[in-house]
């Protein structure tokens, strides 16, 4: 969990989901280490959301595997930058071959995409317009076809 992978954006689209959109039924898992996972985990706190947010660390493949096979939905808060525009993350191909929902940036490397997979987009301020939208409607969906 570095400064560029987008990790703030998410836990602020998460503090809208719980209190401006009233949403208490999620709890959201965050797998790695890196230099802002400390920050991170304080910003969490601070946004009143580290009840629903589980910082860990990477233990093993099978745990890995285990995080994602159990989740409704996975996130790629990665923002747009000359680096994520053009590289696809091992994350994310982790989740499309476990078959799950995606919520992404709409970054430059995603091309065409399914009519189903909804992402987010930036506003100039670098708030997130609608991808707090598309985690309640994905989670909505998951509840609904799970």
């Amino acid at each position: 969990m570095n400064p560029q992978d987008g990790v703030d954006y998410l836990l602020r689209a998460l503090r809208h989901l719980r209190y401006a959109l009233n949403r208490t039924d999620f709890f959201c898992v965050l797998v790695g280490d890196g230099d802002s996972r400390a920050e991170l985990i304080s910003q969490a706190a601070e946004l009143g959301i580290a009840d629903q947010v589980l910082f860990n660390r990477l233990h093993s493949d099978e745990d890995m595997v285990r995080y994602i096979s159990t989740a409704d939905i996975c996130l790629d808060p990665n923002p747009s930058s000359p680096l994520n525009d053009v590289s696809t993350w091992i994350k994310v191909m982790e989740y499309m071959a476990l078959g799950k929902p995606l919520v992404s940036f709409d970054l430059k490397r995603r091309g065409r995409r399914p009519v189903r997979r909804r992402s987010m987009s930036r506003q100039r301020r670098g708030e997130i317009r609608g991808g707090r939208r598309a985690i309640d409607g994905r989670s909505r969906e998951a509840r609904r076809d799970g």
